[in-house]
């Protein structure tokens, strides 16, 4: 469907011989491909440019900035443990930087308290997850499945480093799956290569998002961020994941029972 829209877009503005018109398509998703794939004549088109993750400072002044511009000169304030926690949620790709700094404004602007804080930082990834980017991460997941690659996937997420962002070391990743199988996520831009010795997840949101799939409520599905910041929310057992969620759930009662 894409890719005859972008034909089709594109013959239009040749017959009106408007040949400065520019197609931008941006993400960390493999719809471009899936595209290319459907017409392969449309690469000619294309020119195709990947962003690495920025680095520390460089997303730090990114966010920085964005939030000073959104703040103006309201009495709104932000603290820097929340824009770590963004830089490091996204790993530092450009698209998620920003898509995460949008969603922590736009819920503090639909519950205002004046702060940029880690309620707002929950709310947004839960709205990444299952609002913004529901149908990407269900797309994907399907088509993992469909081609056998989301168990091997599983496989690798449970053999990278348990924090974020995500990190499988390329040995780690030869010892669960085949080199074809890591190939394969690479063309899909699964992963990426950070390095000849490690591979990093492209999409951060892929791996929470399945995180918050293995909750069985829906009440369960309310991650906290801290949680995954500090490695709770990769402990297999889901028991144990459930008691470490009730009881960040019984710490923030205490604290609105202090405010």
């Amino acid at each position: 469907m894409l890719a005859r829209l972008v034909r089709v877009m594109h013959d239009y503005f040749g017959h009106k011989h408007l040949a400065n018109v520019r197609f931008i398509l941006a993400g960390v998703n493999p719809y471009f491909q899936k595209m290319a794939d459907e017409d392969r004549g449309i690469e000619r088109f294309f020119y195709r440019l990947h962003l690495l993750p920025l680095r520390e400072s460089e997303a730090e002044e990114m966010i920085m900035e964005k939030f000073n511009q959104c703040i103006g000169e309201t009495s709104t304030t932000y603290d820097m443990d929340i824009v770590e926690s963004i830089i490091r949620l996204s790993g530092g790709h450009p698209h998620l930087l920003q898509l995460l700094g949008y969603h922590i404004v736009e819920h503090e602007n639909r519950n205002p308290d004046d702060r940029l804080d880690k309620r707002d930082l929950d709310r947004a990834i839960r709205s990444i997850c299952y609002e913004d980017r529901r149908d990407v991460y269900e797309i994907t997941l399907m088509q993992l499945e469909e081609d056998s690659a989301l168990e091997p996937f599983n496989r690798l997420l449970l053999a990278a480093d348990k924090k974020v962002p995500t990190v499988i070391r390329r040995q780690d990743a030869l010892n669960e799956v085949s080199s074809a199988m890591i190939k394969y996520f690479l063309d899909n831009n699964i992963l990426f290569i950070e390095s000849a010795g490690q591979y990093r997840l492209q999409d951060e949101f892929l791996r929470i998002r399945l995180i918050m799939d293995e909750m069985e409520e829906v009440d369960d599905r309310d991650v906290k961020a801290q949680q995954i910041l500090e490695e709770e929310a990769y402990i297999s057992d889901i028991e144990e994941y459930r008691d470490a969620y009730e009881g960040v759930q019984e710490d923030d009662e205490m604290d609105e029972g202090q405010r």
